[in-house]
């Protein structure tokens, strides 16, 4: 699949972790298999644990080893949560980053961005991942404790039919909205 946000290159330090590779992608395909599994809607899991303990690893493994399984691309947008680069961050400019994020994958993909609002640009592109409705992995990287649900819904997660989200984050009080898996 192509890559957006993300290079596509292994780490040489990265091994073990086979069960939760194998478990995060049960998590997010079950929605393909509805019949099967019983899940419908949109596929959703979450790596959480404490800081440096390979929650960002483990997403990038992920994207990589099962890339294959997202045709449509794979979508690295950082959160910022506990960036140390950019420390604290207030929610205008978290927001600010998002947006630019999204502009960026939108230009990638040809989408025509120019003198459109950060609002239009994200109807935009997600009109663009709406068109070929092929399976894309969505994945939000280090995303920020104290978010309320509505923001994470609204913000964050992918919204687009056959888009799987994946968020890495330190926080516990986010697992009621889809799966999870602790490290």
């Amino acid at each position: 699949p192509q890559y957006y946000g993300m290079t596509a290159v292994s780490a040489t330090r990265f091994v073990g972790r086979v069960r939760e590779l194998w478990e995060l992608h049960s998590q997010l395909t079950a929605t393909r298999m509805s019949i099967i599994t019983g899940t419908s809607g949109h596929s959703a899991s979450e790596v959480r644990g404490l800081g440096g303990i390979g929650k960002s690893l483990l997403a990038r493994e992920y994207a990589i080893g099962f890339g294959a399984a997202y045709p449509g691309g794979v979508f690295w947008l950082n959160a910022f949560g506990n960036d140390d680069a950019h420390g604290p961050l207030d929610p205008s400019t978290r927001e600010a980053l998002r947006q630019d994020q999204i502009r960026a994958f939108a230009t990638q993909v040809g989408v025509p961005v120019e003198g459109l609002k950060p609002d239009e640009v994200e109807a935009a592109f997600g009109r663009w991942l709406e068109a070929d409705g092929k399976a894309r992995l969505w994945i939000v990287d280090d995303l920020p404790s104290g978010l309320s649900p509505d923001e994470i819904e609204r913000r964050w997660m992918a919204p687009w039919a056959n888009a799987s989200t994946l968020t890495t984050t330190r926080s516990t009080a986010y697992g009621a909205r889809g799966n999870h898996l602790d490290l």
